[in-house]
């Protein structure tokens, strides 16, 4: 390897790193704006389920090819080019979600935040626990 190869490829990382952090950044500025928004206006949490509901729509009329972060992750592991429209669908989706106080934790985090639920003591139903938390 030369040089020059070595260079053309740190300038090449270095872009994409700067892309993938702005990007990155812009999505946690957005998600941070959306929670402070509905921490300050708790009656959006009774929007939830109209948002699932645009949520849905989108996927329905945009993702037909995409199934959201499942299907990013299954074409990731078996090498195959994930759908443009992805990303874009994810971000709203999550940006949504986080507007009226959904629940985007994975199977993974499910324990803890049961055991969270659990121990607030409101002894409610999941309702009262969700806006709790």
């Amino acid at each position: 390897m030369t040089w020059e190869t070595c260079f053309k490829w740190l300038i090449l990382a270095a872009i994409v790193g700067y892309v993938a952090g702005a990007f990155s950044t812009f999505f946690s500025f957005v998600l941070k704006a959306v929670t402070s928004y509905r921490k300050a206006n708790q009656w959006i949490f009774y929007l939830l389920p109209l948002s699932g509901l645009c949520i849905v729509f989108l996927y329905d009329k945009l993702g037909r090819t995409t199934g959201g972060t499942n299907q990013v992750l299954s074409t990731v592991r078996s090498q195959d080019d994930v759908p443009w429209l992805s990303g874009p669908l994810i971000f709203v989706s999550t940006a949504l979600t986080h507007l009226t106080g959904g629940s985007c934790r994975t199977k993974a985090h499910y324990p803890a935040w049961r055991k969270h639920c659990q121990s607030s003591g409101d002894g409610g139903s999941i309702w009262m626990r969700r806006t709790v938390m």
